[in-house]
């Protein structure tokens, strides 16, 4: 808009995946049947730059949903016998707002930092259907909320190298009644990056992050189980243009 306001706003699409291992009684080794959806959503910014050093912004993500359904065969649970068992999971993604800001503290140095918040206790009732049979859960879940701080150093005109640790809020109310198809306590991430200047214009960004959470349980009769010492990693890579 001006020197100091700019808005921004785009469409996301998110793709996710869901496997099941099925162990046989007899035989040994394990079934897999797996299954992939895409959610679509929106993204809308605003930042305020009060100086050359200093920014501040927010951005609100709406929410979305995977839909996911295995529907598949299953042969060597018991001698000279098949069993088909269909199970469909609805994985909600919900909305959120976060609050950034970035601080210049040098020509090298320079700090950053986030406040989140995303609407878990929208989304209390989930329904998974197993072999057509329909079961809801009664969740009890809670917003969470979101925190980091970051550090960024400037090792050229062309290269800057970040490094950073974040922690989530569960949201579940009780880490004992959790969904087997929505795994979440409290989490750490620890990540760092670096973002690289084509030209003045354009950049490409690689980062890499380890998490650990909480782990959980899932009492329900129909399917149950656990999810015990939790740690995933991820791997990115980002390009901007400026127009």
């Amino acid at each position: 808009l001006n020197d100091q306001w700019s808005l921004g706003a785009g469409l996301t699409a998110n793709y996710g995946f869901w496997k099941i291992e099925r162990v046989p009684l007899i035989g040994g080794g394990t079934r897999e049947q797996s299954d992939g959806d895409w959610a679509f959503g929106g993204r809308f910014g605003v930042m305020y730059e009060p100086s050359q050093s200093t920014r501040v912004g927010m951005v609100w993500t709406s929410q979305a949903e995977f839909n996911f359904n295995v529907d598949a065969t299953v042969s060597g649970l018991r001698p000279d016998w098949t069993y088909s068992l269909p199970v469909a999971a609805n994985v909600p993604m919900p909305q959120q707002f976060m609050g950034s800001v970035y601080q210049k503290l040098s020509d090298r140095w320079a700090m950053m930092g986030n406040v989140g918040w995303q609407q878990w206790s929208k989304f209390s009732d989930t329904t998974t259907e197993t072999n057509n049979i329909n079961t809801t859960s009664s969740l009890q879940l809670k917003d969470t909320w979101h925190v980091a701080y970051g550090m960024q150093y400037t090792l050229n005109e062309q290269t800057k190298l970040n490094a950073g640790v974040a922690f989530d809020t569960s949201m579940y109310q009780h880490q004992s009644q959790t969904s087997f198809a929505m795994p979440n306590g409290d989490t750490w991430r620890f990540g760092a990056g670096m973002q690289y200047a084509l030209s003045a214009r354009d950049e490409i960004g690689v980062a890499a992050e380890y998490l650990r959470s909480q782990g959980g349980s899932d009492p329900s009769t129909l399917l149950s189980g656990s999810y015990d010492h939790v740690q995933m990693f991820f791997l990115s890579v980002n390009y901007t243009y400026r127009f």
